[in-house]
C-alpha cells in the first residue's frame, strides 16, 4: 500500500537542476570578465560510461589590442574554485595559451593546478580554460 506515495523520478534528475544552476551562477561570476572584453563559456558535461560529471569554462581574448594576465582574471576564477568546491566539483585541469612579445601564442599548456599561471603571472595569454569533476 505504501508504494502509491513513493515520489518516482528520473536518474539525474535532481543532479540536471542542481548543474543548470551551477552553470548560471558560474556565468554570473564570470560577467565583470565579460565586460572587460572577454569571451566567456561555461558547460556542464557527461562522460560515458560512468556518465561522470565534468564543468568547463573558457576564456577567450579576441581582442588583440589588449593583453591579458593573470590579475585581470584571478579574482572572479578563484572565487569560481571557492563555490564549485563548495559545490563538491574539484579542480580537474588547467589549459592556457601564453602570448609571444610579438602577439602570436604558444600552443596551449595543461596543468592541474593553478601553480604555473601564479608564478608565471606577468605573462600574458589569449586563452584559458579550467575544468572541474564531481566529488
Amino acid at each position: 500500500m505504501m508504494n502509491k506515495y513513493l515520489k518516482t523520478y528520473k536518474m539525474f534528475e535532481s543532479l540536471s537542476v542542481d548543474g543548470d544552476i551551477i552553470v548560471s551562477d558560474i556565468k554570473d561570476i564570470l560577467l565583470p570578465l565579460d565586460d572587460i572584453g572577454l569571451n566567456t563559456e561555461a558547460s556542464r558535461e557527461f562522460y560515458s560510461p560512468t556518465e561522470e560529471e565534468e564543468i568547463y569554462i573558457r576564456l577567450i581574448n579576441y581582442n588583440t589590442k589588449e593583453i591579458l594576465f593573470w590579475d585581470d582574471i584571478k579574482d572572479e576564477i578563484l572565487r569560481l574554485i571557492d563555490y564549485l568546491k563548495g559545490s563538491r566539483f574539484e579542480l580537474l585541469e588547467v589549459n592556457v595559451a601564453l602570448n609571444h612579445e610579438e602577439g602570436t601564442y604558444n600552443a596551449r599548456r595543461r596543468f592541474n593546478n593553478l601553480d604555473y599561471i601564479i608564478r608565471n603571472k606577468d605573462k600574458a595569454f589569449s586563452y584559458f580554460s579550467i575544468s572541474f569533476n564531481k566529488i
